[in-house]
């Protein structure tokens, strides 16, 4: 656990506002321990199946051909990377169809 750097906010906290903001229902919670409390009392609906569910189909892949930046393209020190240039997934004509 760590102090929240300056003005940043808890997820849940981020997430009600967000609700409100665009009018949904129920996203009026007072503490973590609210959301907590609403998912337990779920009557059952949410268990670890579910969780290993939700998951596992939020496992996404993606290959390198299918970004429009290629990855060793995106920060500074894998684009001054030689050897990391001279892969496949480097892509060195990007540049000339964006």
């Amino acid at each position: 656990v760590a102090q929240p750097v300056a003005e940043s906010r808890p997820a849940w906290k981020v997430l009600r506002v967000l609700g409100n903001l665009l009018d949904a229902p129920d996203f009026d919670y007072d503490s973590s321990e609210a959301v907590r409390d609403e998912l337990q009392n779920l009557d059952g609906r949410i268990s670890e199946n579910l969780v290993t569910e939700l998951e596992a189909s939020a496992e996404l892949t993606v290959k390198a051909a299918d970004l429009d930046v290629p990855m060793y393209s995106v920060d500074a020190l894998t684009r001054r990377a030689g050897s990391l240039q001279q892969t496949v997934d480097a892509a060195t004509d990007w540049r000339k169809t964006a």
